[in-house]
């Protein structure tokens, strides 16, 4: 699967009316006719610059990727709504990645945290990383962890690789113990990780909505 993710920056205190706008859509997205086989998510930012709006859309191949064809863009309703959001957006950037797995049984993320854990490798370290991270996220799977995503750049930052944990409230989250801490075995790959890594970015995110 692709994840083309879009975030829009906001004009600084608009961001109330621009949700509401972009809730609109959402809930216009139905009417467009043809097939909807799309999932997406839109979420608010809770760190970093917080006058934001994500969205992640997932697509199953570079093949179906078509500016063009944006949901806002081909049906009136939507894009009369996207003209008004369009006025409270200061500027907008996208991203593309491949999803290498998932892990977790949830069925709706709304009103969830997400973790977002960006690593920058070490030049030509990427193979090695990304199989670490499988390693450690099937051993998560099976202790009770977070919902897990592991992804890795196709646009972007080369050599990027972006670790999310989604969980059900703040409450959930601890700070002084990674969910990659939980065990021996766990705490061990990721050892082996540090060497193929040079620096580490983390950003919290509220799931607004999850089609």
């Amino acid at each position: 699967m692709i994840n083309e993710r879009m975030t829009f920056r906001l004009e600084y205190g608009q961001e109330k009316e621009a949700t509401a706008i972009w809730t609109q859509m959402n809930e216009a997205f139905p009417e467009i006719p043809g097939s909807r086989d799309v999932h997406f998510r839109h979420y608010i930012n809770l760190t970093s610059r917080t006058n934001c709006i994500t969205q992640d859309f997932l697509i199953k191949s570079l093949n179906d990727h078509n500016p063009m064809m944006y949901y806002w863009k081909i049906n009136p309703k939507i894009q009369e709504a996207y003209g008004k959001f369009v006025e409270l957006c200061d500027t907008s950037m996208r991203e593309i990645f491949n999803i290498e797995c998932e892990a977790g049984s949830v069925k709706n993320f709304k009103d969830m945290i997400m973790e977002r854990n960006a690593f920058r490798l070490s030049f030509g370290k990427a193979r090695e990383s990304i199989a670490l991270w499988k390693e450690i996220i099937d051993e998560v799977k099976t202790t009770g962890g977070p919902y897990l995503r592991l992804m890795t750049d196709i646009t972007g930052e080369s050599y990027t690789l972006e670790v999310e944990a989604y969980y059900k409230s703040m409450s959930d989250l601890k700070p002084k113990q990674d969910f990659w801490m939980a065990n021996e075995k766990t705490n061990s790959l990721y050892e082996k990780f540090i060497a193929l890594c040079y620096m580490a970015e983390r950003n919290y995110f509220l799931v607004d909505y999850d089609y």
